[in-house]
């Protein structure tokens, strides 16, 4: 299996708090946050990591260099900010399998075996890992039809029993086949009009999620990851 990790935002969020350093590689338990996301692909028998990078990008490049334990990692590198989908559609072109999962480098999502074999049997051209919270008030929605398949997508309201777009997403390398855009933003330009013409289903996952966007949630941190 083969991954992207978006590792090359401007943490704008958390930014005040850690204004020198590249919000993915913020320490936790004495490791960058993003060796975590690595070792968790690692572990379910991932063999190829593509990093997206941009802001210092030389951080992660030096810390993971091209072998991360055994598993191959090869980078994306923007002169510019890109915005979530023209990083996705930059990375991709260098992925070497059809079906590739994405995920967002500052956020952990504990999948294990089951969920990544799982997702992968579903045919769309594109799946969405969501996860059903009591309050929503910092994610996309995803609201599904009977069949899991997602009818709409909302970005960033407040609401109750929401399921939220984890950024976690498994789709086809072809995606972007004839969109012209190279900067955009994957959650709010790309799959809104995309789910108007294509089917696109939900994997609801129970597994862990946390998010270290906003610094209350990167100090629950520690006591969420072990090494």
């Amino acid at each position: 299996m083969e991954a992207v990790i978006l590792a090359g935002g401007l943490g704008t969020r958390i930014r005040s708090l850690f204004p020198n350093h590249q919000k993915v590689m913020l320490e936790v338990n004495e490791k960058p946050f993003l060796y975590y996301l690595i070792n968790n692909l690692k572990r379910n028998n991932f063999k190829r990591v593509i990093l997206s990078v941009g802001f210092m990008k030389d951080s992660v490049k030096n810390y993971f260099g091209h072998d991360f334990n055994g598993l191959s990692i090869d980078y994306s590198e923007e002169s510019s900010p890109l915005g979530t989908g023209g990083a996705i559609k930059k990375s991709l072109e260098i992925c070497k399998e059809e079906k590739v999962f994405i995920f967002n480098g500052d956020t952990f999502l504990n999948l294990g075996s089951s969920d990544f074999n799982q997702i992968q049997n579903f045919a769309e051209e594109m799946i969405i890992v969501g996860k059903k919270i009591p309050t929503n008030d910092r994610y996309g929605s995803i609201f599904l039809d009977k069949n899991n398949l997602i009818c709409k997508f909302s970005e960033k309201e407040v609401l109750k029993n929401s399921i939220v777009n984890t950024g976690c997403y498994f789709l086809t390398k072809k995606l972007f086949q004839g969109y012209t855009k190279n900067n955009f933003s994957f959650e709010k330009e790309f799959i809104p009009d995309f789910i108007k013409d294509h089917l696109v289903k939900c994997w609801v996952t129970k597994s862990d999620f946390l998010d270290i966007g906003i610094p209350d949630d990167f100090f629950k941190a520690s006591n969420f990851l072990r090494t």
